[in-house]
């Protein structure tokens, strides 16, 4: 088993005339600069295959654990979309479909398609060219994305089909112009499996997995249990629920690890099969100014002096980069579990002079506003003393009551609820959160045993009505929070 730390090995010649990739100590430099200077991700793996051999280099991750960083999962969101556009190319040369195929025969007859959705071609949706907007347009998917904290748990094929269905032609984007789309390439793996005749793990599995020489990888998040787990982020370091992307997983739901992609890669370069090589012609431009085009699940772009071929992945918690420079026969894998830039440190990584990943420009803003935002949360209950103290000394306040004492305890659970979704804990110590946890805590019992001689409420009226107002909404705050 490789040591868990960085892997270290010797290198042969890259083909072609430029540089190799950088070594592994410089691999190194700009992934503790990534980690602990950027704040960028808590913990980042980068694979290369150069030369016909592999080696892989991590920061951040548990040394001790039993699993090497190559071999740890991370979910690589958007990349799986690549393995979607195979499993199409793949199906071509089988001759089960066609790349201009239209898709309003392959529909299920429950959900039939008008012009002009039912002419949109199966190439289309793989290049982005189809004219489907980014996600469905329809209540129930689009309340799901925007609350949800998995937002594509429970989809299923016939509620994309409906969506799709539901379109109206100002819905639509133009045909044949480049306009990245979930919906389409969800749609698209829907529409090969019914075609294949099986589930689109199945499909992509015997089409494009054992052609291919590799075993099948898993559609749904390891458990926390597996020793390959990686727990993703969100931008404050805080720990991200894991993305079920279910029907949505030919545009985003495979699991992978270095290792494995760097398997991958090796079965896309050199001389790969007609049908992978078919997959890597450019079909679309994307940005005439940077050169970029659109094969099939590709981009293509020229970074530096290298012709590369990408795509990126994000999901809830991870960030993630997959390059071919098929003419130098190299790829590069980086892996990151928190949503910071793994592009710039991808693009840095093969271009030196590209400019590597920057640091939030309001860092000790943040770190003064997660603190303040804590201290506030565990001082609020000396308003509620405050008041008893100077009711009792015979100042003109009014008594506090058991309404006071539940307008702490909820303004309380919403700040900190707030400070955990929203502060900066890549530059906080978590425990400062737990303090303020603790703190709170013991203030709500002080003034819980206090109160209980109080009276529920010591003012009617319009005055009152406001008070219970502001409890209701405070607590449907707190409970959105949740």
């Amino acid at each position: 088993m490789r040591p868990p730390a960085l892997v270290l090995c010797l290198l042969l010649p890259a083909a072609g005339a430029h540089a190799a990739l950088p070594d592994d100590a410089t691999i190194a430099t700009e992934l503790r600069a990534y980690v602990a200077d950027a704040k960028q991700a808590p913990a980042v793996v980068v694979g290369v295959l150069e030369g016909g051999r592999t080696r892989i280099v991590a920061r951040g991750l548990d040394d001790g654990a039993p699993v090497a960083p190559g071999d740890r999962v991370f979910e690589i969101g958007s990349i799986s979309k690549v393995f979607t556009a195979l499993l199409l190319a793949r199906m071509v040369e089988a001759g089960e479909v066609t790349e201009d195929q239209l898709i309003g025969p392959l529909f299920p007859p429950e959900h039939p398609l008008r012009e002009p959705l039912a002419s949109i071609t199966l190439g289309e949706l793989a290049s982005h060219a189809s004219g489907l907007p980014r996600l469905p347009k329809d209540a129930g998917p689009l309340l799901r994305a925007a609350f949800g904290r998995d937002p594509y748990a429970d989809s299923t094929a016939d509620e994309i089909f409906r969506s799709v269905a539901a379109l109206s032609n100002e819905d639509l984007g133009p045909r044949g112009e480049f306009a990245y789309s979930n919906l389409a390439v969800a749609l698209l793996g829907q529409l090969l499996a019914r075609r294949f005749g099986a589930d689109y793990a199945t499909a992509l599995r015997r089409r494009v997995f054992e052609p291919l020489g590799l075993d099948p990888w898993p559609l749904a998040p390891l458990p926390p249990s597996d020793p390959r787990f990686v727990q993703g982020h969100r931008a404050n370091f805080r720990p991200a629920p894991a993305w079920h992307l279910d029907a949505y997983a030919p545009a985003g739901g495979l699991q992978a690890s270095a290792n494995q992609l760097l398997a991958f890669t090796s079965t896309q370069i050199g001389d790969p099969p007609a049908w992978v090589r078919a997959a890597q012609r450019p079909r679309v431009g994307i940005d005439a100014a940077q050169g970029r085009r659109g094969a099939l699940g590709w981009a293509v772009s020229r970074i530096g002096p290298r012709e590369v071929w990408w795509h990126n992945g994000g999901t809830g918690g991870f960030r993630t980069h997959l390059a071919l420079v098929p003419a130098e026969g190299i790829a590069l894998v980086v892996l990151t579990n928190a949503v910071g830039d793994a592009d710039a440190l991808a693009r840095r990584l093969l271009d030196p002079a590209q400019p590597a990943p920057r640091a939030q420009a309001n860092g000790i803003l943040s770190v003064f506003v997660t603190l303040g935002g804590l201290l506030l949360a565990t001082i609020l209950p000396l308003a509620v003393t405050g008041r008893a103290h100077a009711h009792a000394a015979g100042h003109r306040q009014r008594a506090p009551d058991r309404l006071d004492v539940l307008g702490v305890a909820l303004s309380m659970g919403v700040i900190l609820l707030l400070m955990e979704r929203m502060g900066d804990f890549a530059r906080v110590p978590w425990m400062a959160w737990r303090l303020a946890a603790i703190a709170c805590a013991a203030g709500a019992l002080y003034l819980a045993r206090r109160a209980m001689p109080w009276p529920w409420r010591v003012d009617r009226g319009w005055r009152s009505g406001l008070r219970i107002a502001g409890l209701l909404f405070t607590g449907l705050v707190l409970a959105l929070l949740l």
